[in-house]
């Protein structure tokens, strides 16, 4: 699209506005990962209206997101309703101009146009856009928005990318008048790529949109104002008239990227199954392989229940059943074994934040250790553990999944997310003596984005697939301390690091897809073979017979 020259920058030091640049270069190194890609547009306007029925882009399919900026004169005060859409946010001056952005992510079944309504009859005027490639799960990174009162610069605010390789959405609205009102009124930043631009034509009620977008790198805060011109890549667009503008930046996050699984098999072996007795074993949560017994794998019931048994990783055979102590227990839903004081420990992580009937905890959680036991085939034990009570530094969550560093013993507690987007916690400083008392505050050490699944249907299976895909339920770290797996009821991720026996590098590494068991039910439980050979996956059943699968190494 042909564009008018840019109003001189001389202007913009005439008015005193801002000039705004992004702290790095374009094309700035930053995570790996496919960019987002954008399809098509759509717009729509009209005159002493209070509804906007705007076009379905072309070329959307399920899984795209869009994005909505509705805008409207002399109604700042107007709310605005969508079915199906999420809001941003919205910007309003004193009295002429008020917009919104909205975005919706694409399902199996959408219409052909979409209806925006506000409380109020005025002009109106608004875009779609739409995506592909984006974090459908949690789509918006930052976003915010600026009045420039009586301008012919369109100053943005500074938003932050916190993820890295978001891209980056400009929107300008401004108060247009007879003959002010065309496709180019509006000059995007001269290094944004325009992609959608308007007018609604009015003598003394008309509005001018333009939407354009940059690709960014490395996290950082964009952009960064500076008060004279110059800048390598502005932010700052212009008019060629003056008058009353909105500016909006939007960051939409990435979808996150994975590799092709490699160097495990493509199909599990069915190892074997066992059955027990609901008092003995219920609904096995979590699964943990033997330091210093080996075929030893040890799992354990939800929930309250306060059973474990140890099976044979070559059979499956049921070999001891186990009481433990667990004082204070809430919800146990998964089991490690590490290092500890009396060599090698069972940790069992009392971590549920939600029961059967949505009853929600407190945020007092605990870690049960005991040394690992000399298993006696056919016996049945009670072992006392030691209780070490935490709390997370930003309230009560609901988790599944505990790992312990096979090295270092620090351990990890991985929470349960339906965005996919799971916070890593970890003790301080190592596990503090134990107490019955002391609560520790654990340390966040970052936020794992987990793969999504957007439905490509209504059907229940499917509905429940994309509900579900992303929910940890079992982690563990692998025996040579450099990488770690997460499991979830539809997939095995594995997070590989490049720091040997350091797990750093894996905590900020590309999930990788690997193997997950087919119709193995509610995946609840894994671990690794202690010699790295392959891993074990257990499913979370009501009633037996209870299946342990094995994925070789290849």
């Amino acid at each position: 699209m042909s564009r008018r020259t840019p109003v001189l920058v001389s202007l913009a030091v005439l008015l005193g506005a801002a000039v705004w640049a992004p702290a790095p270069t374009a094309g700035a190194a930053g995570p790996a990962g496919p960019g987002i890609t954008y399809r098509s547009s759509a717009t729509r306007s009209a005159s002493a209206a209070s509804s906007l029925s705007i076009a379905r882009p072309a070329g959307t399919v399920p899984g795209d997101v869009l994005v909505a900026r509705i805008a409207n004169r002399a109604a700042v005060g107007a709310d605005l309703t969508a079915s199906g859409w999420t809001s941003v946010g919205s910007t309003r001056s004193a009295a002429m101009l008020k917009s919104w952005v909205l975005y919706r992510v694409v399902g199996a079944s959408e219409p052909a146009s979409y209806s925006f309504t506000q409380d109020a009859t005025t002009s109106m005027a608004g875009s779609i856009s739409a995506y592909s490639g984006v974090d459908t799960a949690d789509p918006v990174d930052d976003f915010g928005g600026r009045v420039n009162g009586l301008s012919a610069i369109f100053a943005p605010p500074s938003v932050k990318s916190t993820t890295g390789n978001d891209l980056a959405l400009w929107f300008g609205t401004q108060l247009a008048n007879g003959s002010d009102c065309d496709d180019v009124a509006i000059a995007a930043p001269s290094t944004f790529v325009e992609t959608s631009a308007s007018c609604l034509v009015s003598r003394t009620a008309g509005l001018s949109l333009d939407v354009a977008q940059v690709q960014l790198g490395a996290p950082a805060a964009q952009p960064v104002a500076v008060l004279a011109p110059g800048a390598t890549r502005s932010w700052t667009g212009s008019s060629r008239t003056l008058n009353t503008n909105i500016t909006q930046a939007l960051l939409l996050r990435p979808a996150a990227t994975t590799e092709v699984a490699e160097r495990y098999s493509s199909a599990t072996v069915g190892v074997g199954s066992f059955t027990l007795l609901d008092s003995q074993l219920h609904e096995p949560s979590g699964l943990a392989a033997s330091r210093t017994d080996p075929g030893v794998l040890y799992t354990h019931s939800e929930s309250g229940d306060k059973t474990m048994v140890a099976i044979s990783s070559t059979n499956a055979a049921v070999l001891e059943r186990f009481t433990l102590s667990n004082t204070g227990q809430w919800d146990w839903e998964d089991i490690a074994t590490g290092p500890c004081p009396a060599g090698s420990c069972i940790y069992a992580g009392d971590i549920g934040g939600v029961r059967d009937g949505g009853q929600l905890r407190a945020n007092d959680y605990n870690i049960f250790r005991v040394a690992e036991p000399t298993v006696t085939r056919g016996t049945t034990a009670h072992l006392t553990t030691e209780r070490f009570r935490f709390a997370y530094p930003d309230g009560a969550h609901n988790a599944e999944a505990l790992m312990v560093h096979p090295k270092t013993g620090q351990v990890y507690v991985v929470t349960k997310e339906r965005s996919g987007r799971s916070g890593v916690y970890t003790f301080p400083a190592g596990l503090p003596a134990p107490s019955a008392t002391t609560v520790t505050t654990l340390t966040k050490v970052t936020t794992l984005q987990v793969p999504t699944y957007t439905a490509t249907s209504t059907k229940a299976s499917e509905q429940h697939k994309a509900t579900w895909y992303s929910q940890v339920t079992a982690a563990a770290i692998h025996p040579a301390g450099d990488r770690f797996v997460l499991r979830t009821p539809y997939a095995v991720w594995e997070y590989r690091g490049t720091d040997s026996g350091s797990i750093d590098s894996a905590l900020a590494a590309k999930p990788v897809a690997l193997t997950a068991p087919v119709g193995e039910g509610q995946g609840e439980a894994i671990d690794y073979a202690p010699d790295g050979s392959a891993y074990f996956t257990l499913s979370e059943r009501e009633l037996p017979p209870f299946t342990l699968h094995r994925v070789d190494r290849v």
